[in-house]
């Protein structure tokens, strides 16, 4: 079983995912924050996985079902360029590069991930907390 703490307000969405019992002491094992207003695209802004949950899947996997939970049909991923060949060994394609805005003369990867069309999740092994700050 794992759980996702989420904080979502018009056009993006973050979420928090811990173990659940997965891993000891019940802790998080990563994050994710994805954008996007407007299907098909949304874009993902940043994602963490601890150290200790490397290769699990469970953040990317999340990360996925809520893209297709939003609409999305891809994700748009500007990646720091050592986090390139992960999202390549996703399945992600290297469509181009695009100037980083917080590095002066720096490019980074940009990427585009195309949602799988069935994602199959067992639905018992996912637990949605939900604060909406829309208001």
């Amino acid at each position: 079983m794992w759980a996702c703490s989420v904080v979502s307000g018009p056009g993006w969405y973050c979420c928090l995912v811990d173990s659940s019992g997965c891993l000891p002491r019940d802790r998080p094992v990563g994050f994710y924050s994805l954008r996007g207003g407007a299907a098909p695209e949304g874009e993902l802004d940043c994602l963490f996985v601890d150290p200790s949950a490397v290769g699990g899947g469970r953040v990317w996997n999340h990360l996925c079902d809520t893209a297709h939970s939003l609409g999305f049909h891809q994700i748009r991923i500007e990646s720091d360029p050592k986090a390139t060949s992960f999202y390549r060994s996703r399945g992600a394609e290297l469509v181009g590069t695009v100037t980083s805005g917080s590095i002066p003369d720096r490019e980074l990867p940009l990427l585009k991930y195309f949602l799988p069309e069935n994602l199959p999740r067992p639905d018992s092994q996912r637990s949605t907390t939900r604060t909406d700050t829309s208001h």
